[in-house]
């Protein structure tokens, strides 16, 4: 990595994005026999829940969301990913910010 693509990185913020309702599928993972939760939607068509400064902060919001979620349901998560705002993925996205 260079230096000029390091300090892109540290320039970018964070999303904390869940994909439409109705779009989550589950496929069961024959190692672990959990299921696995996805979205096949792409990116530019998720919903925007927060921002975030660095990958840290987001990643601990997404933690804080899970631990939310399995009060009321231990086998259940967030379906929910933490994108950076540079993310190609997302150009076609308006409005994000």
């Amino acid at each position: 990595m260079n230096f000029h693509h390091a300090a892109t990185l540290a320039l970018a913020g964070w999303y904390l994005m869940m994909p439409p309702i109705g779009s989550v599928e589950s496929r069961r993972n024959p190692a672990t026999g959990s299921y696995v939760a996805y979205s096949t939607h792409p990116l530019d068509t998720w919903e925007l829940l927060g921002s975030y400064n660095s990958a840290a902060a987001c990643a601990k919001a997404l933690d804080q969301a899970n631990r939310l979620v399995k009060q009321d349901c231990a086998e259940c998560s967030v379906v929910a990913s933490c994108v950076a705002s540079d993310d190609a993925r997302l150009k076609a996205k308006e409005n994000l910010q």
